[in-house]
């Protein structure tokens, strides 16, 4: 079910017996009832067939979010549609966008803790790199985010790729 303006809901159709509730925003991430992070530590609700169970209620924590803004290394012009990616400290792609026409970036799904961030413009003629000029995941600076805050000024100027021609003598 959907919330209403005022962050009511209705679940119909459920079947009588013991469930858990999941709640899911694409800003606020996902919480189970009774304050769980996952689904085996989340709370059993009794549902009782043609009864009404109140009160099943939570309350989102808002996300960790970070900006910057992408340059070429050696003009200083802000870079449009650059991919950049955050990943957790294991790897897994938590969230993704490009940058805008001035090179502007914002992410926002992210819970407390560190991140990795990684810039690809190989569609644009520049090397792709880790956070902080870094070539490699293993080796890319950790960036703290706080959930409910922005963590600014994730900036990163990209090398252009070298272009080698060849001319006939």
């Amino acid at each position: 079910a959907q919330t209403d303006s005022g962050g009511d809901y209705t679940m119909t159709e459920v079947p009588a017996g013991d469930v858990k509730v999941r709640f899911s925003h694409h800003s606020y991430g996902t919480l189970w009832y009774d304050a769980a992070t996952n689904f085996g530590a989340a709370a059993l609700v009794a549902v009782i067939d043609g009864g009404t169970t109140p009160n099943i209620d939570a309350v989102l924590p808002q996300r960790a979010r970070l900006s910057g803004t992408v340059v070429d290394e050696v003009t200083f012009a802000a870079l449009a549609g650059v991919n950049v990616s955050v990943y957790d400290e294991s790897g897994f792609l938590i969230d993704a966008t490009a940058t805008d026409a001035v090179g502007f970036y914002i992410l926002g799904k992210m819970p407390t803790g560190n991140v990795k961030v990684y810039f690809e413009a190989d569609a644009l003629g520049y090397l792709p790199e880790w956070y902080d000029d870094q070539a490699t995941f293993d080796d890319g600076d950790l960036v703290a985010v706080t959930s409910g805050d922005l963590t600014p000024n994730v900036n990163v100027a990209l090398t252009p790729c070298l272009a080698i021609t060849a001319q006939p003598q």
